[in-house]
């Protein structure tokens, strides 16, 4: 049960034209999305059953890291309801992405889930290719083991590759193309890491209609050949079809029934949301 946000942070990650593969900063833009002040609310239900709250934001002032400028963006995930009475869970990362690059001087995170604790620094020295990663005590004070790793150009971590899908031009990419970046993640470099582009589609939320892009992470099976998910295209990340890109919606179906986590509210966005305007009926 450890790692419950996980899926919502990594799973950041057709027609008969034929797909192709696109890495990710063929697409990228310069930073047109991501804005200091930034603050999402979503819910996460099985059903009618609330199992939790994430809120994502971005720290309104510029930090300095590595010597560059960088947004400190957040992620932290709590359970409620039903679920906090058989699990109490409390996650948090984070991620420094560089202003100009797009790409993450350093990550972070504590992971608080029944006795289970993880805390864990990651410092990304993109001139050697390679990352320092410290894993700390239970409170967090304490460096316990320290050991480097080799990284690829343009590496993500599981945080910052969501502000990145953001900035893509996605007037470049056809239904079912294949976006691919590489990821570092619990000690393992992905080279190629796979999300699918479907389709575009307009759903229902709490703010109203949204036009929504469609992707699908391309989820690998476990070391027995099974996967907890349901078939192809069993996690689906819904952003607004507009500038700001915002991941509106995620959806994860399981063997049985779906787990989603839905943006309840949002505040500090550069651009208005993709609001789909209904007619009125007289």
């Amino acid at each position: 049960m450890k790692n419950l946000l996980y899926p919502f942070l990594f799973l950041l990650l057709a027609n008969n034209v034929q797909p192709t593969e696109k890495p990710f900063y063929d697409q990228l833009t310069a930073n047109r999305s991501i804005n200091p002040g930034e603050y999402f609310t979503y819910k996460v239900h099985y059903g009618f059953v609330s199992g939790g709250l994430v809120v994502m934001t971005i720290d309104p002032e510029i930090h300095l890291v590595n010597e560059r400028p960088c947004y400190k963006i957040d992620v932290t995930g709590e359970s409620t309801g039903l679920l906090y009475l058989f699990l109490k869970m409390k996650n948090h990362f984070g991620s420094y992405l560089d202003t100009e690059t797009l790409i993450p001087q350093y990550f972070y995170r504590n992971i608080h889930e029944g006795t289970y604790r993880k805390n864990e620094k990651v410092n990304f020295d993109h001139k050697k290719k390679v990352v320092i990663v410290e894993q700390l005590d239970d409170t967090g004070s304490q460096v316990i083991s320290k050991d480097e790793f080799s990284i690829s150009d343009n590496v993500q971590d599981i945080v910052s590759i969501w502000y990145v899908l953001r900035n893509l031009d996605f007037s470049k990419v056809r239904a079912g193309d294949i976006l691919c970046t590489p990821v570092f993640f619990d000690d393992v470099l992905y080279e190629n890491f796979k999300t699918k582009f479907l389709r575009r589609e307009v759903i229902k939320t709490k703010l109203g209609p949204v036009k929504t892009l469609v992707l699908a992470p391309l989820v690998p099976f476990n070391s027995t050949g099974k996967s907890i998910f349901a078939g192809e295209n069993s996690v689906e990340l819904f952003l607004s079809d507009d500038e700001n890109k915002i991941p509106i919606k995620i959806k994860i179906k399981l063997l049985i029934g779906a787990v989603e986590i839905d943006l309840i509210s949002c505040k500090g966005l550069k651009y208005a949301l993709a609001i789909k305007k209904t007619k009125k009926v007289n």
